[in-house]
């Protein structure tokens, strides 16, 4: 068997845990979706996991690949659901990284997915990195703060924040250029602190299509939650600064 096929184990409820042959080259579409697997390692054979093949395995804790990992391609929605999934094992291989428990590209330019679970209630990227994938905070309920440095992030993907129900705070930019439809779905907090630098009709349409609550963008009367990012000091200066206040 080179591949775990599609929905092989989906609604397996009593599966708790399961240890991959290092011959298969692929894990399928939903292969272990709704299972009660508590860990995985994924052997270095594999170079792809399908869509969506680990949704709501809400006992999963323990997710390791290493640094001869031939992983190439990741789908959207590989761990989506999986709430209880704080962190990634360090590793560095020829395609992939994690860099603070969350799953990069090599060259961190491209951030995959942020574990659902992690303690972290504040998060900044580098300013390398340049595209947040599809799905990458889904459910990331903790994460109360958002940071993107200037000159870096200019893709934020569909779904990018869905489900970030304490997201209070994140800034947009001007870098940014594209953000997918619905990336703020279920992001009820995210009233007040949306720090957009681009005020162009275009880019507020855009904004609009991501399901941001378009209160957000407004000017609060007390003392401002944005007064701090609205000022012109460059937004990466001020990561040690937000960094001390959370």
């Amino acid at each position: 068997m080179s591949s775990i096929p599609e929905t092989c184990f989906k609604n397996c409820y009593l599966l708790t845990s399961i240890e991959l042959p290092n011959n298969i080259y692929s894990i399928g579409t939903e292969a272990f979706t709704n299972t009660s697997i508590t860990s995985i390692t994924i052997p270095d054979t594999v170079t792809r996991l399908s869509r969506q093949c680990f949704r709501l395995c809400t006992k999963l804790t323990d997710v390791t690949l290493t640094s001869n990992s031939n992983l190439v391609n990741f789908d959207y929605g590989v761990f989506d659901g999986c709430n209880s999934l704080s962190r990634f094992t360090d590793f560095q291989s020829i395609n992939f990284c994690t860099d603070n428990g969350a799953l990069y590209n090599s060259e961190r330019t491209q951030l995959y997915v942020y574990p659902p679970a992690s303690p972290n209630r504040f998060f900044t990227f580098t300013d390398r990195i340049r595209i947040i994938e599809n799905g990458a905070f889904i459910g990331c309920h903790l994460l109360e703060s958002i940071l993107i440095p200037d000159r870096s992030v200019e893709t934020i993907g569909e779904n990018a924040f869905y489900g970030c129900k304490s997201l209070q705070t994140i800034n947009l930019p001007y870098s940014i250029k594209s953000i997918g439809s619905g990336a703020f779905v279920g992001c009820d907090k995210l009233v007040c602190g949306v720090i957009c630098q681009n005020k162009s009709r275009e880019f507020v349409d855009m904004l609009f299509e991501s399901s941001l609550n378009m209160m957000s963008l407004r000017v609060c009367n007390a003392q401002s939650c944005k007064m701090i990012m609205n000022s012109c000091i460059s937004l990466s200066y001020l990561i040690p600064f937000v960094t001390i206040l959370l």
